[in-house]
């Protein structure tokens, strides 16, 4: 800088200083004083001109030394992308080699060595950058996301003891928040910042899990308050239209979701049906013929253009053959389906992804008719039959099957005999209706004698455990300890599964009956003490229940009962208001 500052002074030192032309032109002799100035003028206008062709030059060098940083960066971050990839290929190989991974292969320890290499180089480019051009956020976007690479990078790196990964672990939150700091400031609060960055901690804010329901509330109010940054920054950004749906249909705000899925469909014909649902909820269901009919032609101009690979065409197709059901056009979705597999012949994914879909349109056939009878049972079979050889394990096929069987129309049991194995063969899937068949009969032995069994053949399903658990709270002769075991166990698999909240809400409503139960046996036994931890870890899993539902009528009024046992009569009142609120509509 300080040569840049000598160029720039040179020429007004030549005219303004001590010895400079306009000093000499001031004390010439007046008789002087024409001929100085016929040579001064022109001189010190050509001079002026030399002084702005330096300046003009000077930052022309200096946007091309941030265009040679930027292009350099981009170098950088395609091989950056690119070693992410092949550590990620070889972690996974490792892992399913020795589950542990307590040491690196040498693939990995070079593939480690060169990406922290890489990481360096584009942090010292990206520092040069910002202090060449401190009001582009954007090189600040980027150096976050290196301190983000790293902490990844800390975090899965192997250790040979608990003290080695606490300390790794430390210093991949640090260089986390690190990240998060510089997010922070490209992104403040109080106003709109960089896009990109508000769309990252809108994201990071919004809580996969929360201790409380006033925890995941504050969390998505700021997460609201950086997407309504972005989209001042771009009104129709999509990532912040769907994130804002998402807050408002958890606050309730329904017509404010519908508002900012419209204006996401007007662009994204996908959406669709979230917008469907969302007139469904609204009572505005007529709209969706509308809605259907603009995705149907939007989508089916976007697959006549979409060229490549069939990974490129199937999810389009498959949005629009949805769209066709619908519609109820399932002859024109299963056209549809059948002119991809004509494309693709050889392509098993593709053949697989028709099988399923062609077993949807004829289930959807078969609901058509309505209720079965002795004249269209044949025809509503043959659907089903056509169905499930497309694809046997579709789910809705087999309950079709499973509750037409109970009917007393002749014959429609041989008619169902080729797919459905009663007995020992069934199928878990089958099983597990059939013992819900069983709960809603009040059939509480048979119940559990068929959802146990579904249990015993897929012991990881928590959906089995968690029905298990119930039958046995509710049946004539509750089991509150077993159905704790099987909702404990159903938890526990639940941990890693990377299940939606809102499927964990069962299990915790579940759990928080069950040791409400077993809080009732002890204080019968005298035992108060444990009856009042139980009644309060019976509260604690209601309320994390009802972190995904908070308006759940039943978990309310199980709320109620749980602090007037434990003698918290003022909470007590407080949810009797709540679940009054509820059951009269009001928020």
């Amino acid at each position: 800088m300080s040569q840049f500052l000598n160029i720039l002074l040179s020429p007004v030192l030549f005219f303004f200083g001590e010895n400079g032309i306009f000093s000499s032109l001031m004390v010439r002799r007046s008789d002087d004083s024409g001929q100085a100035l016929y040579f001064g003028i022109p001189a010190l206008v050509f001079a002026m001109f030399g002084l702005l062709f330096l300046i003009v030059g000077e930052l022309n060098a200096g946007k091309t030394l941030i265009q040679k940083y930027e292009d350099r960066v981009e170098e950088i971050s395609k091989k950056e992308s690119a070693l992410k990839g092949e550590l990620s290929q070889e972690f996974q190989m490792a892992r399913a080699n020795n589950k542990k991974l307590d040491f690196d292969t040498e693939e990995i320890a070079d593939l480690r060595s060169q990406l922290a290499e890489l990481l360096k180089s584009k942090q010292i480019l990206l520092s040069k950058l910002h202090s060449l051009a401190p009001d582009q956020a954007k090189h600040q976007f980027q150096l976050a996301g290196t301190f983000f690479t790293k902490s990844e990078l800390m975090s899965i790196s192997p250790a040979t003891s608990k003290q080695e990964i606490q300390i790794r672990g430390e210093r991949a939150k640090s260089l986390k928040e690190q990240g998060v700091a510089i997010m922070k400031q490209i992104a403040p609060e109080d106003n709109p910042g960089h896009l990109e960055a508000h769309l990252y901690l809108a994201k990071a804010s919004m809580p996969k899990t929360a201790k409380s329901a006033r925890e995941r509330f504050a969390g998505l109010r700021l997460a609201d308050l950086h997407l309504n940054h972005a989209l001042v920054r771009d009104e129709g950004n999509t990532s912040a239209l769907s994130m804002k749906v998402l807050i408002a249909q958890k606050f309730g705000k329904y017509d404010d979701a519908k508002e900012h899925l419209q204006k996401l469909f007007d662009t994204d014909p996908f959406v669709y049906p979230q917008l469907c649902q969302l007139n469904i909820q609204l009572g505005e269901i007529g709209q969706n013929l509308t809605v259907l009919h603009s995705a149907r032609e939007r989508l089916s101009n976007q697959l006549s253009e979409t060229t490549g690979s069939s990974d490129r065409r199937t999810k389009c197709a498959t949005y629009l053959v949805d769209c066709m059901h619908r519609l109820d056009n399932v002859d024109a979705a299963d056209k549809i389906i059948n002119e991809e597999t004509a494309r693709f012949p050889e392509d098993s994914n593709v053949q697989l992804w028709a099988t399923r879909l062609l077993a949807i349109g004829q289930e959807l056939r078969f609901r058509a008719i309505g209720t079965v009878t002795a004249e269209n049972a044949s025809e509503m079979m043959g659907f089903l039959r056509a169905g499930y050889r497309f694809d046997p394990a579709n789910q809705k096929i087999l309950e079709h099957i499973v509750r037409i069987r109970s009917s007393d129309v002749p014959g429609i049991a041989e008619q169902s005999e080729e797919i459905y194995q009663p007995g020992e063969k069934a199928p878990a899937s089958v099983e597990n209706i059939l013992g819900t068949q069983a709960l809603a009969n009040k059939d509480y032995l048979e119940a559990t004698k068929r959802i146990a069994r579904a249990s015993q053949k897929n012991p990881l399903n928590g959906e089995y455990l968690n029905n298990l658990a119930y039958v046995y709270l509710i049946r004539s002769d509750p089991d509150p300890r077993e159905a704790l075991k099987l909702i404990d166990r159903a938890i526990l698999n639940a941990q890693g599964a990377n299940l939606r909240p809102e499927f964990l809400t069962h299990f915790y409503d579940t759990k928080g009956r069950a040791l409400l139960e077993l809080g009732k046996i002890s204080e019968e036994n005298g035992d108060l003490a444990v009856a009042s931890g139980q009644y309060a870890a019976a509260t604690a899993q209601l309320l994390k229940a009802l972190i995904e539902r908070p308006r759940d009528l039943g978990i309310s009024k199980i709320l109620v009962e749980c602090y007037k046992a434990n003698g918290q009569n003022e909470l007590a009142e407080v949810w009797a208001q709540r679940v009054k609120q509820i059951e009269s509509g009001q928020n």
